[in-house]
C-alpha cells in the first residue's frame, strides 16, 4: 500500500541521474525490497542513510563515474541528536524535480482525498508516526468512520480517536459495547499502556471518556480491579 505510492513518486524519475528521496519518518522500511527492485529494474545504485561516514565510503566508490545513475534516500531524523546528512556535492547533480521528501501527513491525504488531516500531530512527533505507520490499515478505516458520522470535521480529538481505533481495532466514533470494554481493558490492556506511553494524560483522558460512557460495571473496567 504505501510502497505502491513511494514508487508512484519516483515512476516519473526514471531518466534523472541522480534522485534524492528524504524520508524523515522512516517510512521506507529497512528489509523491504520494493524500492530496491524499481532502482535495480532501472538501473539505480540505491544507498539508504543515516551517517555521513557511511554515505562517502559508499559514494566514493563511483562518484567519478558519469554512468552511475544515483538513488539516496536520506534517513536523517528532523532535529535529530546525530548530525543530519551532509551532500551538497550530490544534490547538485540533482534536478529540484528530483528531489523528493516524503511525509506520512502527504500520504494520508493523497490516500484519503482529505486535506484536514492535522499535519504537525503526524510529522513533527516521531512516536506518534510510528503509531500511525504502523497501524496505516487501521487508521483509513477509522478514518472512514469518521466520515460516515461526519463529512467534514476534523479535530485535534477526531485524530486521536482515529489513532485509538487503529491501534486498538474498534470504531472509535460509535457507543462501545459491553464486550468491546472488556476485550479493550483485559485483553489489549498491553496496547492501550503503549498508547499511554506516547500520548499525553488529557488525550488519554478521550479513551477513558469512551469507556466510561458505557453500561455499568463495565464502565469501571479501566480504573478499577476486573
Amino acid at each position: 500500500m504505501i510502497n505502491t505510492w513511494i514508487l508512484n513518486k519516483v515512476e516519473p524519475l526514471i531518466d534523472e541521474p541522480v534522485i534524492i528521496l528524504k524520508d524523515p519518518q522512516r517510512m521506507i522500511q529497512l528489509g523491504d525490497f520494493a524500492l530496491d527492485a524499481w532502482a535495480q529494474k532501472h538501473g539505480f545504485t540505491m544507498l539508504m542513510c543515516t551517517g555521513n561516514l557511511a554515505l562517502r565510503a559508499w559514494y566514493e566508490k563511483f562518484r567519478d563515474d558519469p554512468a552511475i545513475k544515483l538513488l539516496l534516500v536520506d534517513r536523517s531524523r528532523v532535529n535529530a541528536k546525530r548530525p543530519r546528512l551532509f551532500y551538497p556535492d550530490i544534490q547538485a547533480r540533482a534536478s529540484q524535480g528530483a528531489q523528493l521528501t516524503l511525509s506520512l501527513h502527504a500520504y494520508l491525504v493523497e490516500t484519503t482525498g482529505d486535506f484536514l488531516w492535522p499535519q504537525g500531530i503526524i510529522d513533527e512527533n516521531r512516536q506518534i508516526a510510528a503509531l500511525v505507520l504502523s497501524h496505516l490499515p487501521g487508521m483509513l478505516q477509522a478514518h472512514a468512520h469518521l466520515r460516515t458520522v461526519s463529512p467534514h470535521r476534523f479535530s485535534d480529538s477526531d485524530f486521536y480517536k482515529i489513532l485509538f481505533g487503529a491501534v486498538l481495532e474498534i470504531n472509535p466514533f460509535e457507543k462501545l459495547t459491553p464486550k468491546q470494554v472488556r476485550r479493550l481493558c483485559i485483553e489489549q490492556y498491553p496496547a492501550f499502556a503503549d498508547l499511554a506511553r506516547v500520548l499525553s494524560p488529557e488525550v488519554m483522558d478521550l479513551f477513558r471518556g469512551m469507556i466510561h460512557e458505557t453500561d455499568y460495571p463495565f464502565n469501571q473496567l479501566l480504573d478499577q480491579n476486573p
